[in-house]
């Protein structure tokens, strides 16, 4: 009777601990699923806040900065005002007159409108003119056409990673040229934003991956199912290239 019971144990040991083992696989994927609902959510969320902050913008504080310029430059034209009095004036529009610029690029930048209007391929397209004409720096392009292969949610996405990725370049890089493309292969779409400037290495040598934009562009990738490739080294530019699978028309694992 012994033996029996030894037997029974000795062949029921490996069959809970397999039992454990997919239990406690199941449990690991669930938390995953889980993490990656809540990352989806969490974008879908700041996405519709930034069209909430861009209309607020454009609407409130567009229209305003405009009423203030318009009456500064009426009290310029009616000439019952002093000399210095009409100096002050002439600043004020011209301090409306930026602030209305910048106003309406922050909207721009906020509430990607144009992407609906133009597509991804041709939104990317302005803003690196849009890049370009702000920073003096010589951008080489080569955009294919995606705008069948992803739906909104993902097209914005990309749209925000290429905007992260620029947005590093204007403020770190200190480069005179770089390069945009946007490729595609029967199952791929590939972004590379490469540029010749400072690069970047901690002390020890070895490259850093901090940041809240490299951070953002991460879990966008993520979210895509893509691969994110970073190579930069210390006076050599930084080359960032996005991989994104997709699969038939209007592809969208976010949506």
């Amino acid at each position: 009777m012994t033996w029996n019971v030894v037997i029974l144990v000795a062949v029921m040991l490996p069959v809970v601990g397999c039992l454990f083992c997919l239990a406690k696989i199941r449990r690991l994927r669930q938390e995953r699923s889980e993490l990656w609902g809540f990352s989806q959510r969490l974008l879908e969320a700041q996405e519709k806040e930034r069209k909430r902050l861009a209309a607020e913008l454009h609407g409130n504080l567009g229209q305003n900065l405009l009423i203030i310029k318009n009456r500064a430059e009426l009290g310029l034209a009616s000439g019952g005002t002093s000399s210095a009095m009409a100096e002050q004036l002439k600043a004020i529009s011209e301090v409306c007159s930026v602030a209305l610029d910048e106003t309406r690029r922050t909207a721009h930048n906020l509430g990607p409108h144009h992407l609906d209007q133009l597509g991804l391929t041709e939104a990317l397209d302005a803003m690196i003119d849009r890049v370009a004409a702000s920073t003096g720096i010589h951008f080489e392009r080569k955009l294919e056409r995606v705008d069948d292969l992803f739906g909104r949610e993902s097209s914005t996405s990309l749209y925000r990673i290429a905007q992260e990725a620029l947005n590093n370049l204007m403020k770190h890089a200190h480069a005179s040229s770089a390069q945009v493309h946007l490729i595609r292969d029967v199952r791929h779409v590939q972004l590379l934003v490469e540029d010749n400037g400072c690069g970047f290495e901690d002390s020890n040598g070895h490259q850093r991956n901090g940041g809240l934009g490299l951070a953002a562009i991460g879990e966008r990738v993520r979210i895509l199912k893509g691969k994110l490739a970073i190579e930069s080294k210390s006076g050599h530019g930084t080359r960032l290239t996005v991989t994104i699978p997709f699969c038939g028309e209007n592809f969208s694992p976010t949506e």
